[in-house]
């Protein structure tokens, strides 16, 4: 319990950076840009963040769960580490060559989505995750979102705002790059026998496509709903919108360090005990806190959006009840069921509660008028229904009584 309460804070520590840092470069490019330039600005960063997704393979959950299952707890395997690079590389140039061949953006602008993505998708975050660096994983953050500020404040933006903007963001990736890079290496452990070939390649993907096909639509939704929602409304709402999602992905954010790590412990030990522990915590954090962030949510957002327009504090009450659902949800998916072995309803729990999603913004386009408010009501349908789902096959397979009783389930 110790060692997880350890990694949790680290994890934390590290989520903390990469969820606040975003706050703080907020206003220093909004004051420079604009509300509508820093909408187009959002909009186009999401996109890239979509096209990060379509790139992950699901090799952010199966790395950690790979290197459970063949002990490579200490060193970081050769094979591995050249499956990861081979792959994101291949998968960064075919996407780039579509982007280029079919986007409509300026050459200026496809250049900054090129470095962003191609960079993004060599991180190597799942791999240190799988060591169970997560100190290691905190001073990094700390450092790249220094680098982000210092180098957001440092910019020249009157030339090319949205791309100055964009390489601001991709600073930020490059050094945590450098720095996961360095330290992998230094740990390299030289696997016996030949180099890894095409068939180690092809069962190493294979089982990394279940988790990539089943968080691919949720993970689509998280990053891309900034630049779907900025089809139907102004750039300025836009921006408005995006700093909402940004607020809620804070909260998601801190949520998923703690679920992070109790994955990767329950993965190991089996028991249950600080799952129902920490979906406790989650959910009384959320509720003692809500009042606070409901009072002063206008003032933050006049604060980082350097406007006046941005009136939120009606909406991050949806926000608040979505992160209730989140929290109880949180555990119940991944980190309780796929160390009993029901995986695919791990799956389930998500790819379900994304088809709500869609389902909910096609009705709305269809019978009535995209709005910030039907926007955020999507996502609070879409965490409901993944806590009742999750809930179900919690339920189902015992993992509920196991967390009433605190028992190992065998």
């Amino acid at each position: 319990m110790k060692k997880v309460n350890i990694n949790i804070f680290f994890n934390i520590v590290s989520t903390m950076f990469t969820a606040f840092s975003p706050l703080i470069v907020i206003p220093i490019i909004t004051s420079s840009i604009g509300l509508e330039l820093y909408g187009e600005f959002v909009a186009i960063l999401s996109l890239c963040a979509v096209f990060v997704v379509l790139c992950d393979l699901g090799f952010g959950m199966y790395i950690p769960k790979y290197m459970n299952e063949k002990k490579l707890y200490k060193n970081v395997n050769k094979d591995l580490l050249i499956i990861f690079v081979v792959v994101k590389v291949v998968l960064s140039l075919l996407l780039l060559t579509l982007i280029t061949a079919f986007s409509n953006y300026s050459v200026t602008v496809l250049f900054t989505i090129s470095a962003f993505v191609s960079i993004s998708n060599l991180n190597p975050t799942p791999i240190v995750t799988g060591l169970e660096r997560y100190k290691l994983l905190a001073i990094t953050s700390l450092i790249s979102k220094a680098t982000l500020v210092l180098v957001a404040l440092l910019a020249s933006y009157e030339d090319f705002p949205v791309e100055v903007a964009m390489l601001v963001q991709t600073s930020m990736v490059l050094v945590t790059n450098l720095i996961l890079y360095t330290f992998l290496l230094r740990n390299l452990e030289m696997s016996k026998g030949q180099i890894v070939g095409a068939k180690e390649v092809y069962q190493f993907v294979k089982g990394a496509l279940g988790f990539y096909f089943a968080r691919l639509t949720v993970n689509v939704l998280n990053q891309g709903s900034t630049f779907l929602v900025s089809r139907f409304i102004s750039n300025e709402g836009t921006a408005i919108y995006s700093l909402l999602v940004q607020l809620y992905k804070v909260g998601q954010a801190l949520l998923g360090a703690i679920s992070r790590v109790l994955y990767t412990n329950t993965l190991k030990t089996k028991c249950f005990k600080s799952l129902y522990f920490y979906s406790v915590c989650t959910v009384l954090c959320i509720l003692f806190f809500s009042p606070i962030i409901y009072l002063f949510s206008n003032d933050v957002a006049a604060v980082l959006l350097s406007s006046t327009k941005a009136e939120i504090n009606e909406f991050t009450l949806i926000i608040l009840l979505s992160l209730v659902f989140v929290s109880i949800s949180s555990n119940y998916g991944y980190p309780a069921l796929v160390a009993i072995g029901k995986e695919k309803y791990a799956h389930l729990g998500i790819f379900l509660p994304s088809l709500v999603y869609y389902l909910a913004f096609g009705l709305v386009i269809f019978f009535a008028e995209m709005t910030m408010f039907y926007a955020l009501l999507c996502i609070l349908l879409t965490d409901l229904s993944s806590m009742l789902i999750r809930l179900f096959f919690a339920s189902k397979f015992g993992v509920i009584k196991c967390f009433q009783n605190t028992k190992n389930i065998n």
